[in-house]
């Protein structure tokens, strides 16, 4: 999955995302998301590369915990039959919880 699928993948959850990072003092209000891929795992054999998988990185942010949020992403996941997991923390400097959907492309 590129990068142009992944955006058209997450803006049809209809709040703001944009690829690595916002520029400084430029974040939107909560909820946002934020994506990257996190280097890659490839298949390579007699000096060939035969393919390559991106790991892809979703990070979520919200003021509380948004179950209803969390569950149109993880059904968008599924409809593109990406498989997940899932970790979430609470950032109590920022007063934000962020929720990392990791998957391979």
């Amino acid at each position: 999955m590129n990068k142009n699928e992944v955006c058209e993948m997450l803006y049809k959850l209809e709040i703001p995302f944009v690829y690595s990072h916002f520029k400084e003092g430029s974040a939107p209000r909560l909820p946002f998301l934020i994506y990257y891929y996190d280097g890659e795992n490839t298949f390579k054999a007699d000096g060939k590369l035969y393919y390559s998988v991106k790991n892809l990185i979703i990070e979520m942010y919200t003021e509380k915990k948004d179950f209803k949020l969390e569950k149109k992403i993880e059904d968008l996941l599924q409809t593109y039959s990406l498989i997940y997991t899932k970790d979430e923390v609470w950032i109590p400097n920022e007063e934000m919880y962020e929720t990392i959907y990791k998957m391979e492309v």
